[in-house]
């Protein structure tokens, strides 16, 4: 008799903490995807406000020591305006690349200013963020003094999921310890 409680005790308490911990697991893989692509949106962010800060556009090789000092698991490039590539390109060829949509000149009202190409304001650059080879790929489109400028920074999905594992073995050492 001792022996079946004991093991309707156990039973219900890995129904239980199943039931609590697959849903976080859930939580995590997608918590850690999101932040993944918003990293990614802010490292093209950062890029085109490089391109922006000076008075004059910056030169081949200081932009070429900007990126290399952009150490992750992306890979950022950015197309000059004489469609010369600086940096590590996304993955595929260049002439494959989903288009940007054009930036609206001046006045007010929707514009393709935001992530989505919806800024209210009208006064930010396009960007947008696609799926490309295995990956997202998010471009920025940055008007220079010569030219405008193509910022695009390419995750793979491997990247875009490389910090779920340490979340994974927290979440189920939490539950093998509730056990």
């Amino acid at each position: 008799m001792r022996r079946r409680i004991l093991l309707l005790v156990v039973g219900m308490t890995t129904l239980v903490v199943l039931a609590f911990a697959v849903p976080l697991a859930v939580l995590i893989r997608h918590n850690v995807y999101d932040d993944a692509l918003r990293e990614l949106q802010d490292e093209a962010n950062k890029i085109a406000l490089y391109l922006r800060s000076d008075a004059a556009d910056p030169t081949t090789a200081e932009l070429t020591a900007y990126l290399a000092r952009q150490k992750n698991a992306r890979s950022a490039s950015v197309e000059l305006p004489n469609q010369q590539v600086i940096g590590t390109p996304p993955p595929g060829e260049l002439a494959d690349l989903p288009a940007l949509p054009q930036r609206s000149v001046g006045g007010p009202g929707p514009g393709p200013g935001g992530p989505d190409g919806d800024d209210p304001g009208g006064g930010g650059p396009p960007q947008m963020l696609t799926s490309w080879m295995g990956g997202k790929l998010a471009q920025l489109q940055v008007p220079g003094h010569e030219g405008d400028y193509v910022v695009r920074v390419y995750g793979s999905n491997d990247a875009l999921h490389a910090g779920e594992t340490g979340w994974w073995l927290l979440l189920s050492g939490a539950s093998l310890g509730l056990l």
